[in-house]
């Protein structure tokens, strides 16, 4: 066990129970496993500060705790805030004899369990001084080494170069040649005016063909409509038409049949009438005139005492006769006048 001592400072430390728990590198609940001791770490270590706010607690180091979910530090929590948080530190306890203070152990937790792989890093107790090594070698000696010859003096001399003023003054006059072309061409009205005038031009272009697009489109649109407007208008009409033609003719062609066949029937039954009269006509003059008449005056004049004459008048066209020959025959022989 490794000893790890902190101090509260201010409140009232008594009051204040220091608790430290195996976590993993991200700050979540570990179990470890110490194989030395064949022991597991499964609870918090808990402390009271004294009345000083010292306090100790004797922790394993984390290189001999094993877990599943690789390194761990140990968590200390020593109370909370006056808005609630608790106050914690997370430090690695090293294998070195204490007692350590706190503040020299702690390290940061990672993003994501380590799965054995340590992360977590705490400086180690500073070594002795090394050995000064070897002076290097001079400027001088280094520009021998490259291959010139000569003295220092002649290594002094070629460290100094051309005074440049030449150069200086040919960069002076290219730049300043460079700056007042670019003044003409940006504040050159002329030149000013005509990129305006083209851009103008551009822009008048750009929208004129926009709004030619957008009328000719509207155009289209329009004329399609129309068209198919008057299309049905027409179509309507066409059938409108048609429809009262057919019920016309329909109704002519119903009339003329109807007249035809009523004038047909008309004639076929005057003709029928005219032929049942006539054949009435002769079968009464059969039954009833056995003797015809040609002529009121010719029948009268053969009458004699043997063959009287006499007149009489038939009823209904001689069909239905009043009187009969019969019966006037049978008067004159009993001596009717």
């Amino acid at each position: 066990m490794i000893t790890v001592k902190g101090t509260q400072i201010g409140g009232t430390p008594q009051r204040t129970e220091v608790t430290i728990t195996l976590v993993d590198v991200t700050g979540a609940l570990a179990v470890g496993y110490v194989g030395g001791d064949e022991a597991q770490i499964v609870r918090p270590v808990t402390v009271k500060p004294d009345e000083n706010g010292n306090w100790e607690a004797d922790l394993v180091p984390n290189a001999e705790i094993e877990a599943d979910a690789g390194d761990t530090v140990w968590q200390v929590q020593e109370g909370r805030a006056l808005d609630g948080t608790p106050v914690r530190t997370y430090i690695l306890v090293p294998d070195t004899v204490g007692p350590h203070w706190i503040g020299d152990l702690r390290v940061d937790l990672g993003d994501a369990p380590t799965g054995g792989s340590a992360i977590v890093y705490v400086p180690g107790p500073a070594g002795d001084d090394g050995t000064d090594g070897v002076d290097g070698l001079s400027a001088y000696e280094v520009w021998l080494e490259a291959g010139n010859t000569g003295t220092e003096a002649d290594y002094l001399a070629s460290l100094v170069g051309p005074s440049g003023a030449a150069e200086a003054q040919e960069y002076t006059d290219t730049a300043v040649a460079a700056e007042v072309a670019r003044a003409d061409e940006a504040y050159d009205p002329a030149g000013a005016a005509e990129a305006a005038r083209v851009a103008a031009v551009d822009a008048a272009a750009a929208d004129a063909a926009s709004k030619a697009t957008t009328a000719r489109t509207a155009a289209i649109s329009a004329a399609a409509d129309d068209a198919t407007a008057k299309a049905s208008a027409a179509q309507s009409a066409a059938i409108a038409a048609a429809s009262s033609d057919a019920t016309t003719k329909a109704n002519a062609a119903r009339d003329a049949a109807i007249a035809s066949a009523a004038s047909d029937a008309t004639t076929k039954a005057g003709n029928a009438q005219a032929n049942a009269v006539t054949t009435a006509a002769t079968a009464a003059v059969g039954l009833y005139l056995p003797s015809a008449i040609p002529t009121v005056d010719t029948y009268l004049s053969g009458a004699s005492t043997v063959s009287p004459r006499f007149f009489a008048h038939r009823g209904r066209g001689m069909v239905g006769p009043e009187h009969v020959m019969v019966g006037y025959r049978a008067s004159a022989a009993q001596g009717f006048p």
